[in-house]
C-alpha cells in the first residue's frame, strides 16, 4: 500500500484509483509512468555528462575545485590536466603546495595576495606564469569563483584555467 503525507499525517492511497494522464491524453499506471519518465531523466543526463565530456576533451580548459582558502589540496582536477601540464592529477590532489610551489616567482607574491583577499562570493580571473613538467614556463588565464555554503561562508573555490 501507497501512503502520502499532508499536515504530518500519513494518508493510504488507493492505487488502483490511481491515473495519470500522459501526453497522449490517454491512462497509465503511476508507478509505471514514474519509472517511464526516471529512466528518460536519467537517459538525458547520461547523455548530457557525454556530451560535456567530450567538449571538455576538445578545449584546452582545465576545471578545478579548492579548498576556499587554497591552504588544502585541490579537491577536484580534470583529467585534461595531464596533457596540457605534463603533471598527473595526483600531483595535484596530494600535494597542498604543488600548484603554488610552481607558479613564476614574478607573479607568485600578485597571485596569492589576490588569492588572500577574496571576498565571499567573489568572481576573479588571474593571469600568471606556472611550470610545466618539462620545466618551461606557460602563461595561463585563471578564472575562478568562491562558492559559498548554505550559511553564506566560503565553501570552496571552482575555476578552471
Amino acid at each position: 500500500m501507497l501512503f502520502f503525507k499532508f499536515q504530518g499525517n500519513e494518508n493510504p492511497i488507493n492505487q488502483k484509483e490511481l491515473q495519470v494522464k500522459n501526453k497522449h491524453s490517454s491512462t497509465e499506471d503511476p508507478i509505471a509512468y514514474l519509472e517511464r519518465l526516471l529512466e528518460q531523466r536519467t537517459n538525458n543526463l547520461r547523455k548530457t555528462n557525454e556530451e560535456l565530456a567530450l567538449l571538455l576533451e576538445l578545449i584546452h580548459v582545465i576545471p578545478y575545485e579548492c579548498s576556499a582558502d587554497r591552504t588544502s589540496c585541490t579537491t577536484y582536477i580534470h583529467k585534461s590536466v595531464k596533457k596540457i601540464t605534463g603533471f598527473t592529477r595526483e600531483a595535484f590532489l596530494t600535494d597542498p603546495e604543488f600548484w603554488t610551489k610552481r607558479i613564476h616567482s614574478d607573479d607568485k607574491k600578485q597571485v596569492l595576495d589576490k588569492l588572500n583577499n577574496l571576498k565571499a562570493g567573489d568572481k576573479l580571473s588571474l593571469e600568471y606564469r606556472w611550470q610545466l613538467a618539462d620545466e618551461s614556463y606557460r602563461w595561463f588565464s585563471d578564472h575562478f569563483q568562491q562558492i559559498l555554503n548554505k550559511k553564506g561562508e566560503p565553501d570552496c573555490i571552482r575555476g578552471y584555467w
